[in-house]
């Protein structure tokens, strides 16, 4: 997994062949914060499974890359992935339910 991802830069249309820049980044994220994206790389970073290499550019670039560890997790991530799109209507219907009994 290479990605660019440069919390500081302002999101741009980049070519589509190009990697995800700051912006597609943060879409696909589910549109989190710059801060909390960087506070969540910084502590992937100090947990060893990702690390970040910087580079002398402007705009300023970062790329992460999965350590060995962090590409172990890239199978049970899968299979959650897959349980949620499977079990994610169950899971919103379920949690309605129990709102719409819990205003009663």
């Amino acid at each position: 997994m290479r990605q660019s991802i440069s919390p500081h830069s302002r999101p741009e249309t980049p070519h589509p062949a190009s990697q995800p820049n700051s912006g597609q980044s943060l879409a696909l994220s589910g549109g989190i914060s710059r801060k909390v994206l960087t506070q969540t790389l910084r502590r992937l970073q100090s947990n060893g499974l990702i690390t970040r290499h910087r580079y002398a550019e402007a705009p300023p670039r970062v790329e992460y890359t999965l350590t060995p560890l962090g590409r172990t997790l890239q199978e049970p991530i899968a299979m959650l992935t897959e349980w949620a799109q499977t079990h994610g209507e169950a899971l919103m219907d379920f949690q309605e339910s129990t709102a719409a009994n819990l205003s009663q």
